[in-house]
């Protein structure tokens, strides 16, 4: 594939990569990006064997099938609007590699959660996950069925843990809510090891002293991380929550109404008390809204008109 500096959507004909190009075409028409539907197929599913008499005819076959997909996905996304620009590629090769490479420049990669097309090879399955680990641009996880809901109605959910990937997050999310008129909810989950629970169970004192230790530190987090969306961002409202349970848990039930939730990937924070980690891989499988993921490292290369 070429080049491409807009908005990248894996389809391979499911409901939720039907859903994934709904969301997509209306955040590029929203950014004023371009938008590419890619849809890959692997030839090694597409053949029985390399040698089969009939090998050319299942390889021509897959192409004209993922063609034809890609064409009524086309279809589907112009539907948004007429001066949203659509183009389509298809890929030999495997989804998630074909993905991967496209973050290299796009502004952002759009992906269904699960994926049973019926292009062999195809399938999306578990790509989402493969390209919240190895996605160089941010990346959109959209569950069946899930709507576009950015704006003042909604609010974008954040998990912070003061780590420099979730700082990276809350920069992304903030960004998105200055433009769409959301609300920003920053989370961080907090609790103390189970294995401090020993020590201080029959010690009341020491009990609260922890679960004093440990909310403190998440209100540290959520302090700063106010600070940093205000100075950026001062036109955003802001929310803050810090709420004791595991962070896959606590985001799942905060994002349940929310129009998106933001993870940063590997994320680990500095206290031993902020549970958040690497929590991107269960939010995406959880949330019920579209999961954003934001590797730090290619935060540089998003652009936003």
């Amino acid at each position: 594939m070429t080049t491409f500096v807009g908005i990248v959507v894996g389809y391979d004909g499911s409901s939720p990569s039907d859903t994934a190009v709904d969301w997509a075409a209306r955040e590029a028409a929203r950014r004023e990006l371009p938008l590419r539907i890619v849809c890959a197929v692997d030839l090694r599913g597409a053949i029985p064997s390399p040698l089969d008499v009939g090998a050319g005819w299942a390889v021509t076959g897959a192409q004209e099938a993922a063609r034809d997909l890609l064409d009524e996905a086309a279809l589907r996304a112009r539907k948004v609007g007429a001066d949203l620009e659509v183009d389509t590629a298809l890929a030999i090769g495997g989804a998630a590699a074909t993905l991967v490479a496209a973050s290299e420049t796009a502004a952002l990669v759009v992906v269904g959660n699960r994926g049973h097309g019926g292009v062999a090879g195809a399938l999306l399955g578990s790509v989402a996950f493969a390209l919240t680990a190895h996605s160089v641009s941010p990346v959109v996880v959209v569950h069946d069925g899930a709507e576009y809901r950015l704006g003042p109605d909604h609010a974008i959910v954040v998990g912070l843990d003061g780590s420099a990937a979730a700082g990276a997050a809350l920069d992304e999310a903030a960004e998105i809510a200055e433009r769409t008129g959301t609300r920003l909810r920053l989370v961080t989950a907090w609790d103390f090891p189970g294995s401090a629970w020993a020590g201080v169970a029959a010690l009341p004192a020491a009990y609260e002293e922890e679960l004093g230790a440990a909310r403190a530190a998440a209100a540290e987090v959520l302090e700063a991380g106010v600070e940093r969306a205000r100075v950026n961002h001062p036109r955003v409202e802001v929310e803050v929550a810090a709420v004791r349970g595991r962070p896959v848990d606590v985001l799942r039930r905060e994002a349940a109404p929310a129009a998106l939730v933001v993870v940063g990937s590997r994320g680990r924070g500095g206290f031993r008390s902020l549970l958040m980690g690497s929590v991107s891989r269960g939010v995406v499988q959880v949330a019920a809204c579209p999961a954003l993921v934001v590797h730090h490292r290619g935060l540089e290369l998003h652009a936003e008109s």
